[in-house]
């Protein structure tokens, strides 16, 4: 049987010919997948305009001839946002965040915790006062812990023992390592990528891998530990996963 029915959340829409769109989605049970919607731009029987950006849909899917290729026959709205759309900033913020995820990718194993993480994600933007201008970088951390490339934040790389106090990060190696082991490290200094976290940070950064949005506050950071926060996780991307923000999209490297 060719016909077959799942949730998918939308990450993009696109136009082609005049009345036809195609659709990248976030697919339950089988991860990203790009399905074309014949008449999806005029049909309300089918569609009742619920193909935009960030809504989940309840869909029926058909399976081309090409079997690479789907079609979406039919689609109804499960859930979406009410606010968000008149807010550009915050759509913006969105945007930057189903772009990354498009690069990056997902797995069967990882795609129901995936789907939860981007519900999450629209209802914090949805009602979150403020939004952290870091959120595009934590959904970007979050992501790459919770799909097997989370560093041990919580134990020295070196003794094991439990990190309690302001810490050396080597974010080229993923290790942490407590103040006691720093002079023990084997890499030459030119050859690391250090950053010292205070214990604030690693607070926020344990929350931020273990969390989803909702939980991601910032507000008590200084502007001091912003900047440290971001260049950490930006440098953790580019590192292991090879990610990064170029003319107005991520590519890998």
């Amino acid at each position: 049987m060719n016909d077959w029915n799942a949730q998918a959340l939308v990450l993009r829409v696109g136009h082609f010919r005049e009345i036809d769109l195609w659709l990248k989605l976030l697919v339950q049970g089988k991860g990203l997948m790009t399905a074309f919607a014949f008449g999806g731009s005029v049909s309300k029987h089918r569609f009742c305009g619920c193909l935009e950006v960030f809504n989940t849909l309840q869909c029926r899917f058909r399976r081309a001839k090409r079997r690479d290729c789907y079609t979406l026959e039919e689609a109804q709205l499960v859930a979406g946002p009410n606010q968000l759309r008149q807010n550009w900033s915050r759509m913006g913020v969105a945007a930057n965040c189903l772009r990354f995820l498009e690069t990056f990718g997902t797995t069967d194993e990882h795609c129901e915790h995936v789907f939860s993480l981007l519900e999450d994600l629209r209802h914090t933007l949805e009602v979150s006062n403020p939004i952290s201008d870091l959120l595009p970088l934590l959904f970007r951390f979050h992501l790459a812990c919770t799909t097997g490339y989370a560093p041990d934040l919580w134990h020295c790389s070196l003794c094991q023992r439990p990190i309690q106090d302001a810490s050396l990060f080597v974010v080229n190696a993923g290790q942490i390592f407590c103040p006691g082991c720093q002079n023990q490290l084997s890499l030459p200094e030119q050859q690391r990528f250090a950053i010292v976290l205070d214990h604030k940070i690693l607070s926020m950064l344990r929350r931020v891998a273990q969390e989803l949005p909702r939980a991601w506050y910032t507000h008590d950071l200084t502007g001091t530990q912003r900047q440290i926060v971001a260049r950490t996780i930006d440098g953790f991307i580019q590192y292991h996963l090879g990610i990064i923000w170029r003319k107005g999209s991520f590519i890998r490297i």
